[in-house]
């Protein structure tokens, strides 16, 4: 059983870079084009100071490709960003979740991740759910890296991804209605012979409405009882009572 999402390729918002003058000034080289790419500490211009009247470099934070050349020979440097610069060797896939799939949706879940033309695809996992919703959509987005060291993952790409909510299938589980509770402990009685029933402590763990999951305290193959339970339950608790009298 799985869901799809759909969304887009994306830039690492955490490998994205915008690159500015360190002080106010006249542009008096720019050395890099849209789209190239660059290496770390590479000078991508020469800026004129307007206080000391002297040049100064502005160099590439880190490797990547420049996205954005907002600056030409001539033009003012102020604190506005002169060039973007994203790593794509990474990129993000961030998929739109709507409120009725949400509660099905999990950090670590693996999603196969697909582009809608082509049989590009890749599995992943889910990094982060945004602590917020979309506004105008209400929905959440969920973030999944993409290794993108071939660069077929293109930014803007509309993607789809299949995640796995197959239900979850636990070593050892046992019908609702076997679990008692006694001395406000979680119980459950494991049948030793026709008249015998042990009381054995358990601890559980999520429940489907017909099944609960046991972590602790029951191994896989034991009897136990499940409708008489209550009954068993009953007479114990009337026999200690007897007993005390």
């Amino acid at each position: 059983k799985s869901t799809i999402l759909t969304g887009r390729v994306m830039l690492n918002r955490d490998n994205t870079y915008a690159v500015r003058a360190r002080f106010p000034g006249i542009v008096k080289r720019v050395n890099v084009r849209w789209g190239q790419q660059v290496n770390k500490g590479q000078v991508l211009a020469i800026i004129e100071s307007n206080d000391s009247l002297l040049t100064y470099s502005v160099y590439a934070p880190r490797s990547g490709v420049v996205l954005e050349r907002n600056t030409n020979v001539g033009d003012v440097a102020t604190d506005n960003a002169l060039f973007t610069i994203a790593d794509l060797s990474t990129v993000w896939a961030e998929f739109h979740i709507f409120p009725r799939d949400l509660p099905l949706i999990k950090e670590q879940q693996i999603v196969n991740v697909h582009t809608l033309e082509t049989n590009v695809n890749v599995k992943s996992k889910i990094d982060m759910l945004l602590p917020t919703a979309d506004a105008a959509s209400q929905t959440v987005i969920a973030i999944v890296p993409i290794p993108n060291e071939s660069g077929v993952w293109r930014v803007g790409m509309i993607i789809e991804g299949h995640v796995d909510i197959g239900e979850k299938v636990p070593d050892v589980a046992v019908k609702e209605e076997a679990v008692q509770t006694m001395n406000e402990r979680p119980v459950v009685f494991i049948k030793e012979d026709e008249k015998t029933y042990v009381i054995r402590e358990v601890e559980i763990g999520e429940s489907d409405g017909k099944y609960v999951e046991i972590l602790a305290g029951l191994q896989l193959g034991e009897v136990y009882v499940s409708k008489g339970s209550f009954r068993i339950k009953a007479d114990l608790l009337k026999s200690t009572a007897e007993h005390e009298h």
